[in-house]
């Protein structure tokens, strides 16, 4: 087909790549040049990036080479295009393609800020794109053709047959998405701007939705005056009307106040539902829906996996996990999610994100397990499939003390991120629980709070605690150890007045708590209560305290995710486990042509795995496990098992 040539845009022609600027009055000797740089006039040495990377450009910019370039060209299908020099190549929200460069350069521009950033620049045989973009996302930075530029597109499914074809290009590409993805993030590049205050709760669901989904993005607190003028000046409005609620700004526009589906399709997170017959849906996106969906991809079933927030589940809300199989180095469960995600993207698995699943039942009224199941998605569609997978996994159990339903997300936290960290950075914090979970969020926490206090109702964190990491907990001068400990109330916005005329010593510390937490500006925003300081009561003394706290981490206890299974075609044990295999046979199993699959419910083709499964390991390797093994189970059922 015929190339096209796009116009040249004058608003770059100072790049320093630009032909305007000759070669020898570069520097040459740039940290981040690379040494395979092309020799070519057209491909003159690299400028120094903008941003600071943590490794060399060359383990994210990979060169293929020309026996891999002729497969991109035969994939791609002839989808070459042709750029004059300073012509803009996509901008931010357009573009869900991949390119290779066959001649010049591409570069690539974090234009969130002003003036733009320089990022890095793609050369013959280098590819632009990363991990959004092999989800059907656009792009969240710019690319503009630094000289007369000639590339060639590779739509998703192109990039993804690829991969498959050609696996010496995977074990470039691969490794490269991962790393574009945390140099951004390492660089705050700033693609989405979210604007609220300290402590607003829907301000901090947005935020830790566009974390978990990989979304470059950063919290503007309006509290600061640069951040409340920003926003003033994006709304046109007299400070006295600006919203308290969140504002979302990205290249599409501003939102305010959208829910996660909203936010989902503003960012481009939320694809359409696809409306064919499904081989397997997988509810759930933590380690065994994760599992689940590598396995089943990898192996040519047809499979969509929807969630309400987006992947990693309850092991996405840990810092690090140190016990997980092949990362002796531990990594976080938001980059263990990351990486899964990536991979059965890879294999061709949908996301259909964020969908809150609200039912599952069969098309017809009979038992006949050959009949689709339809997974409904509230008033949002559904979802048609020959088999289900429910891996909702668990959640942490709330404390019912005074004050704390009123102040989740305005400093009562489920999830020790960055996101979290961020807003309680340099004041005390006190963290619920005493098993690997609430240790390594003590640890996580000691780099940002002033002081971390862990709160252990027993007396020995060993008992609950793996040794290394109990070793590490007691090691750590800013963590300090509560034993038979348990809050009794939190108070927000300012601490509870004493009885007495004359304030304890506890007291005076709360109130400075208060005083630190909601600042000067506390008269100016009093509809948002945060969180100021907590009760705490020594179980073996009856002794009471109150404390400053910035925030309260809470990691205790598991209930199962599955209140949206009907009891009375959905067998579970007395917490809300779902009942499977033989036990399942035993409670109400409705055919008689063939016996439950080991991880199948009482509803025929409604299967299960990881936590929210009854008599589960609940360890991130078990639910991985677990949803491999539930793929093998449909297997059998399609008949289709090798």
């Amino acid at each position: 087909q015929p190339t096209r040539v796009f116009a040249s845009n004058p608003h770059f022609r100072t790049h320093p790549l630009h032909p305007s600027i000759p070669p020898s009055n570069m520097d040459a000797d740039a940290p981040n040049s690379s040494s395979n740089a092309p020799s070519s006039s057209a491909s003159p040495t690299r400028p120094p990036s903008d941003y600071r990377f943590s490794v060399a450009e060359e383990q994210f910019n990979p060169k293929l080479e020309k026996c891999e370039l002729d497969l991109v060209l035969e994939v791609a299908e002839g989808a070459i295009e042709e750029f004059a020099a300073g012509a803009t190549v996509f901008a931010p929200g357009q573009r869900n393609c991949f390119s290779v460069v066959l001649e010049g350069a591409l570069a690539i521009y974090d234009h969130a800020d002003n003036p733009p950033r320089y990022i890095l620049s793609h050369h013959p045989g280098e590819f632009s794109g990363e991990v959004a973009t092999l989800a059907s996302r656009p792009m969240n930075v710019q690319g503009v053709a630094a000289t007369p530029l000639k590339l060639v597109w590779l739509t998703p499914p192109q990039v993804k047959r690829l991969l498959t074809v050609a696996p010496s290009i995977g074990e470039k590409w691969i490794p490269a998405l991962l790393l574009r993805r945390e140099e951004l993030l390492r660089n705050r590049h700033a693609g989405v701007l979210v604007f609220g205050p300290p402590g607003h709760a829907e301000t901090l669901e947005a935020c830790e939705f566009l974390h978990a989904n990989g979304v470059p993005h950063q919290w503007c607190d309006v509290s600061k005056a640069t951040h409340r003028k920003s926003l003033q000046d994006c709304l046109s409005c007299p400070e006295a009307e600006m919203p308290l609620s969140p504002v979302i700004k990205t290249s599409d526009g501003i939102r305010h106040t959208p829910s996660l589906l909203s936010l989902g399709q503003l960012v481009r997170i939320t694809q359409p539902l696809p409306q064919e017959l499904q081989d397997v849906v997988v509810i759930g996106c933590g380690p065994a829906g994760l599992g689940a969906a590598v396995y089943a991809a990898s192996e040519g079933l047809r499979i969509a996996v929807v969630d309400r927030f987006g992947p990693g589940g309850q092991a996405g809300s840990s810092s690090r996990i140190e016990n997980f199989v092949g990362f002796p180095a531990g990594i976080s469960g938001t980059a263990l999610a990351l990486r899964t995600y990536l991979q059965a993207l890879r294999f061709g698995a949908q996301f259909c994100i964020p969908y809150k699943v609200t039912s599952v039942r069969r098309e017809t009224d009979s038992s006949d397990s050959d009949s689709p199941l339809i997974v409904k998605l509230g008033d949002d569609g559904e979802l048609r499939a020959r088999a289900v997978i429910v891996a909702t996994g668990v959640s942490y159990r709330k404390i019912d003390v005074p004050g704390m339903h009123d102040l989740k997300g305005s400093g009562i936290y489920y999830a020790a991120t960055a996101v979290e960290a961020e807003r309680c950075r340099g004041l005390p914090v006190h963290v619920v629980g005493a098993g690997n979970s609430a240790g390594q969020a003590a640890m996580f926490l000691s780099r940002f709070a002033s002081k971390v206090h862990l709160i252990v109702r027993g007396g020995n964190i060993s008992k609950t605690m793996s040794s290394y990491l109990t070793s590490r907990v007691q090691a750590n001068p800013n963590i300090n150890i509560c034993l038979h400990s348990e809050i009794r109330e939190v108070h927000a916005g300012t601490p509870p007045k004493p009885r007495s005329a004359q304030l304890t010593p506890e007291m005076e510390i709360a109130e400075e708590a208060a005083r630190l937490l909601l600042g000067d500006k506390a008269k100016d925003t009093p509809e948002v209560q945060r969180l100021a300081a907590v009760t705490v009561e020594n179980t073996s003394t009856g002794v009471q305290r109150c404390e400053p706290s910035g925030g309260v981490f809470i990691f205790i206890g598991a209930v199962p995710c599955t209140r949206f299974l009907d009891d009375s075609t959905v067998a579970k044990d007395p917490q809300g486990f779902l009942i499977t295999g033989a036990n399942a046979e035993k409670v109400g199993w409705p055919l008689t042509s063939r016996k439950p699959l080991c991880q199948e419910t009482t509803l025929p083709g409604l299967f299960v795995a990881g936590d929210c499964r009854a008599g589960t390991t609940k360890r991130v390797a078990a639910a991985v496990g677990d949803g491999a093994l539930a793929i093998s189970c449909i297997h059998d059922l399609f008949g289709t098992y090798k």
